[in-house]
């Protein structure tokens, strides 16, 4: 069974698609699709301890600069993990960016 969750974000679509990368990558997610011009991410999700994977579909609709969010997930606690998530980072994008930044600079560092 599935759960379907919609939300509204006063941020522009852009903003809350590259906040959902870091949510689903944040859960261990693993990304199936990305399209941010037509506003739809896919990814799996482990669930009952790896054993079975389950499908996460994030849609967003833009709203002049603001945005619609609807997370279609496998249960409940995983579709409020997700929305919490993206609020989070909707909300401190600068700790989201530099999450980021401190992310690509250890990968880079464990290529070298």
């Amino acid at each position: 069974m599935s759960v379907i969750e919609i939300r509204a974000f006063p941020v522009n679509s852009t903003v809350v698609m590259r906040c959902t990368l870091f949510a689903l990558a944040n859960i261990g997610a693993t990304l199936q699709t990305y399209n941010e011009e037509g506003g739809v991410v896919v990814a799996t999700v482990s669930s009952l301890l790896g054993m079975r994977k389950q499908e996460v579909v994030v849609r967003v609709r833009a709203f002049d600069q603001t945005s619609q969010l609807e997370v279609d997930a496998p249960d409940v606690e995983k579709a409020q993990e997700i929305l919490r998530l993206i609020s989070t980072y909707v909300r401190d994008g600068g700790r989201a960016q530099a999450n980021a930044t401190i992310q690509w600079v250890d990968l880079a560092r464990q290529q070298a």
